[in-house]
């Protein structure tokens, strides 16, 4: 699953935009509690990695909680491609970093193994296949 670091247009003119990941620790961030280092967040930078310890006043435990932040310009974040796609294409949040990869995280469809898989888990694993791999990639 893609992640994206992304935050409003207003929040943007209001703080400047960083030019560089290190300054995110000079930021307000939308910290999710829900990523393995949640103080910490990591990028590649020409194939090496990129560790930056982030600090804001708001930490949540749900994507869309970090989008509801990132849209009432509360900071920078990052959050799942999918949950943020349709904000960044209506202009209503900007991508940060594209040029920067940002760690991504599993997707996993756990079901017990059998001989003859449910017609309903194949079809459903199947959907998430197909919904997942249509925003695998960010735009650019």
């Amino acid at each position: 699953m893609r992640v994206a670091l992304a935050a409003s247009p207003e929040y943007l003119q209001r703080a400047g935009v960083p030019a560089h990941p290190r300054e995110l620790a000079s930021r307000e961030c939308i910290i999710d509690t829900n990523l393995p280092d949640p103080g910490q967040w990591s990028f590649t930078e020409q194939d090496r990695a990129l560790h930056v310890k982030v600090r804001g006043r708001f930490h949540v435990n749900n994507a869309l909680a970090v989008r509801e932040m990132l849209l009432t310009g509360q900071g920078i974040g990052l959050c799942p491609w999918f949950v943020i796609e349709e904000d960044v294409r209506a202009g209503r949040l900007q991508v940060l970093f594209e040029e920067y990869e940002v760690a991504g995280r599993g997707i996993y469809a756990l079901y017990p193994h059998h001989r003859h898989l449910a017609a309903r888990v194949r079809t459903f694993v199947d959907f998430l296949v197909e919904r997942f791999a249509s925003v695998a990639e960010l735009p650019g």
